[in-house]
């Protein structure tokens, strides 16, 4: 029985309210509605082409007509009208929504012996699928359909006769005319390129046919991995990683990455994320043949210094888009140019991706096609995957694109960026627009210690950093460039520590750090303590480019250092012996010391701990006689409280209880428990360390119950403008799932509602008045007369309750560590230099042959101003060899610096060194010249922007 009519059924009155939010089911039963009377055998047999109705009004019956309905239909169609045009003479399909099953009960009356290519067929139904499309596009860019109908329905014949006949190729020839057909009507009212990007999301175990098939038809293709992934791709499947390394050769393929395992980049150090950025490159050249070029990530990874970053690693686009949780400045473009805080750009997209593998995608197609033809100055649409496709619909674009560009050609994301026209849109964006998901997303997995785990990440590094400056200053005081072998393997090892590490390997690498950093000590100090003599003594080398002021800890039963009262401090009482001594920037002080029986304890007038009150030269700290925290610290006299602390649990929700006043009973209402002090005790006062040791409980007021016990060490020394807070918990209860409304926390309030909050960012300071705060250096409290700055040391998530209360989350759920450490620094002009100084220890040598022949003191580097800080000593690019006058080459005498501006104000700094240098550049992260810096005798200048990220390559 032939047809002589193709009949599709809406769920709307016109195309113009055609629904673009159906389910899964209900949007593929609806697109494969329109594709399947396509079929060449159904053309061929109607001649004509097919032709929808609104499903509330449908047409008559009619003998030999096929009508297709889709599911979401169904609550449209008139009672019985489906069962009685179907005892007409109709064929009707309903309840179906694969098109498999659609296109066999449609050609099954025709009882049709003739074979069409199933890959000429599947480019029919590709034109239905395509011929929808436009059509909706044509609506919602407000233009009227002009499609030449007659011209399509006799090409469209023709074409179907062709393919019915066996006559592929003349089939292509007028499939490709009908293509055309629609790009003119395309044109109509867009007549330049759009884009359409395929982005496949590959994960190791997808590597092998998956991949294969994805690669096979060698269309513009985005793959987006990590630098593990391609390593473990090329070692799973060698065949997949040459064909993947052949493809990005010929250009059809691109290289999506930048990132060498997902790990939190936003909560990491800028050390940190430039290793993970190298080592991701050089896996990408090591085992696909070419490094990335277009920067993106699976798990959210977006931050406010990045585009610098990528500018200096050579990347040449970005997708400034999350395909996770989290929050980001999400307005959407093609392509823009996504400006860093300190004013660099690298062009990004940020369109929001489509799921290819989704047909409710392919009704959004229209709208969001539509969206940037309007809003963006080069249209474009992304499409997110996996590299198995499971239905037709991105298949039907890709076979549309091999006849004609009509909703728009593919290409990968290094073409589009690298050859469309150059953005004209600047997206310039604040650190306090990008919060991390990893605290939810830790939670809800489950995971074990979602906070320590990236703070230990953090202080890991810093000590990692220790070791590199102290190996560093050792290579170049022989002649020679920083790093070797062993320490680039056990900077590795660190940095790919994941982030569900077990135990033993975290106390594995902690372990190898600390040793090779005292091995590495010791073999500077050779250098520099090497005059003749038998006095012991005490070398402290500072790894941070600003004076400090250092508190050590050392073996009562070892040598005592010497106090002189004034820089070299000593507490030698009880269970404290500590030496307090200043150190030059990047630079070392040596400490004489003496054997023999440990003096009584000098008294201290007044001392510095004493009842509840701790106090120095500079300020005071009073303790709550009720909770045990911090009641106020304030300087001296009458002076205002800066800032008060205790520790609580937050309940999920707001609880009521009723409280006996007098006579009478008062609600009560809070989210918080109550902190009760049972003891307290002082443990130092004096002469240089004042402590106090306060015990107690956190108890549910409505309940009674004990939520958990607490320990809380509160210390001060003499000179230093410092708090230090020491926190052991020992939870009855554990918080909730909500980690941001559930937790243990230590609670912070000021005076003054008016102060100004700011916060480190990788390393700059920045300005904030959100409730979420997400920093593992410093958060500053500053009003007109005063600067408050709390140091986390590492705990990365702060929440602002109130215009003048800020909670420092210590434990969530899944949280074991049980020991917190927390400063605040009092008035420094400098947050980051605190938030260093607090979390980097210095080096501390015992010595047996006396004092330095210089002096002692020293320095190694000098950088100036103070809003510029030195962050790592690394080797200089290759080559590491270099010729001589003679002919013979010799060993390159220098290093590499990595500067950053921290206080957002541009700086020119002054670099100064031990040795004379013989030529500076600034060099991107790829050591490449950006800049010949000019060499004044023993300095070099380098002027700074804003936040800005250095490196500096000097040769001696």
């Amino acid at each position: 029985m032939p047809y002589d009519d193709l009949l599709t059924l809406i769920p709307s009155h016109s195309l113009e309210d055609f629904p673009s939010d159906l389910g899964e089911t209900e949007a593929a039963s609806l697109l494969n509605a329109f594709a399947v009377p396509w079929h060449p055998v159904l053309l061929a047999s109607a001649r004509v082409l097919p032709r929808w109705h609104r499903a509330d009004d449908p047409p008559d019956a009619t003998q030999s007509r096929l009508i297709v309905v889709p599911t979401h239909c169904e609550g449209w169609l008139p009672s019985g009208w489906a069962e009685r045009v179907a005892d007409e003479g109709c064929v009707v399909i309903r309840h179906l929504s694969d098109r498999h099953e659609m296109l066999a009960q449609a050609l099954a009356p025709l009882e049709s012996t003739n074979q069409v290519h199933p890959d000429v067929a599947a480019d029919f139904l590709a034109l239905g699928f395509c011929h929808l499309q436009v059509e909706l596009l044509t609506r919602k860019m407000r233009n009227f359909s002009s499609i030449d109908e007659a011209h399509l329905r006799r090409e469209a014949v023709t074409a179907a006769e062709a393919a019915v006949a066996g006559d592929n190729d003349t089939a292509r020839t007028h499939l490709k005319e009908c293509f055309d057909i629609l790009l003119g009507a395309r044109e109509r009212f867009y007549p330049v390129d759009c884009f359409l990007l395929d982005l496949c999301l590959l994960i190791p175990k997808l590597g092998g046919a998956e991949l294969q098939q994805a690669l096979a038809e060698k269309q513009p293709l985005s793959l987006l991995l990590s630098g593990i992934d391609a390593r473990d791709l090329a070692r799973d499947f060698p065949e997949s990683a040459r064909h993947v390394a052949t493809g990005v050769a010929e250009g059809w393929l691109g290289l999506v990455g930048g990132d060498l395992d997902e790990a939190p980049l936003p909560l990491l150090g800028l050390n940190s994320i430039v290793w993970q950025m190298e080592e991701a490159q050089r896996l990408f050249q090591q085992h696909l043949g070419a490094a990335a070029r277009v920067w993106g990530r699976r798990r959210y990874g977006l931050f406010a210094q990045q585009p610098q970053l990528l500018k200096k690693a050579g990347f040449i686009g970005a997708l400034h888009v999350v395909l996770d949780d989290g929050f980001y400045p999400d307005q959407e473009y093609s392509k823009f140019r996504w400006q860093g805080i300190e004013y660099s750009s690298v062009e990004a997209l940020s369109r929001i991706p489509l799921a290819a593998d989704a047909a409710t995608s392919y009704l959004r197609l229209p709208s969001r096609m539509a969206e940037s033809m309007d809003h963006d100055h080069t249209a474009g649409v992304i499409f997110a995957r996996w590299p198995d496709l499971q239905t037709p619909y991105f298949g039907d674009l890709q076979r549309m694109a091999r006849y004609a560009p009509v909703l728009g050609k593919f290409a990968t994301l290094d073409h589009f960026f690298e050859q469309t026209t150059s953005a004209t849109t600047t997206g310039a964006y604040k650190p306090r627009e990008y919060l991390t998901p990893f605290l939810f997303q830790a939670v809800a997995r489950e995971e074990v210690n979602p906070l320590s785990r990236l703070a230990g990440m953090t202080l890991r590094r810093r000590r990692l950093d220790r070791l590199l400056w102290v190996s560093g200053i050792d290579a170049l005081l022989r002649g020679r460039s920083p790093g070797n072998e062993a320490l680039f393997a056990l900077e590795a090892q660190s940095e790919s520590l994941p982030e569900d590490a077990s135990s033993a390997d975290l106390t594995a690498v902690d372990t190898a750090i600390e040793a090779r950093s005292q091995v590495a000590g010791e073999t500077l100090a050779r250098k520099i303590v090497s005059a003749p003599g038998d006095a012991p003594g005490f070398l402290l080398i500072n790894t941070l480019g600003f004076p400090r002021r250092v508190v050590v800890d050392l073996d009562r039963h070892g040598p005592r250092p010497v106090s002189d009262g004034g820089q070299v401090r000593v507490q030698w009482t009880g269970e404290h012996t500590q030496l307090i001594a200043d150190i030059p920037g990047t630079g070392f002080t040596w400490i004489p010391a003496t054997a023999g029986d440990t003096p009584a304890e000098s008294p201290t007038v007044p001392p510095l701990a004493e009842g509840l009150l701790l106090q120095n030269e500079l300020f005071e700290v009073h303790l709550n006689s009720q909770t045990g925290g911090i009641a106020r610290i304030k300087g001296h006299g009458r002076s205002p409280n800066r800032l008060s602390q205790q520790l609580n649990f937050r309940f999920a929700r707001e609880r009521t209880w009723e409280q006996k006043s007098g006579d009478s009973q008062e609600t009560q209402r809070s989210h918080y428990g109550e902190m009760r002090m049972t003891s307290s005790s002082v443990t130092a006062s004096g002469p240089t360390l004042g402590e106090i040791v306060t015990r107690g409980e956190i108890v549910d007021q409505k309940s009674g119950g004990i939520l958990s016990g607490f320990l809380q060490t509160v210390r001060v020394w003499r000179g230093r403008p410092v708090v230090e807070l020491i926190v052991e918990l020992s939870p009855q209860r554990e918080p909730d799932l909500e980690p941001w409304h559930s937790y243990f926390a230590s609670r912070f309030a000021w005076h003054d509602e008016t102060a100004a909050l700011s916060y480190a960012a990788q390393q700059g300071i920045h300005a904030t008045a959100e409730e979420r705060i997400e920093t593992t250096d410093c958060i500053e409290i500053a009003t007109s007369d005063t600067r408050t700055t709390l140091l986390p040391c590492g705990l990365p998530f702060h929440r602002k309750t109130g215009p003048r209360m800020l909670d420092t989350i210590l434990l969530a759920k899944g949280e074991t560590q049980r020991r917190f450490r927390m400063v605040v620094a009092i008035d420094q002009d400098y947050p980051m230099q605190a938030a260093l100084d607090a979390t980097v220890p210095a080096v501390v040598v015992p010595t047996t042959s006396g004092q330095p022949r210089g002096g002692h003191s020293g320095w190694f580097f000098q950088v100036e101003p103070r809003n510029v800080q030195v962050t790592g000593l690394f080797p200089v690019g290759p080559p590491e060899v270099e010729p001589t006058a003679g002919g013979a080459p010799r060993r390159v005498h220098g290093c590499r610096l990595r500067l950053v501006e921290t206080e957002g104000r541009p700086a020119r700094a002054r670099i100064c060194g031990l040795w004379p240098p013989r030529s500076a550049r600034q060099v991107d992260l790829q050591h490449q010249t950006m800049i010949t810096l000019p060499v004044d005798g023993e300095g070099i200048w380098l002027d700074l922007t804003a936040y800005e990220v250095a490196d500096v390559e000097i040769l001696f």
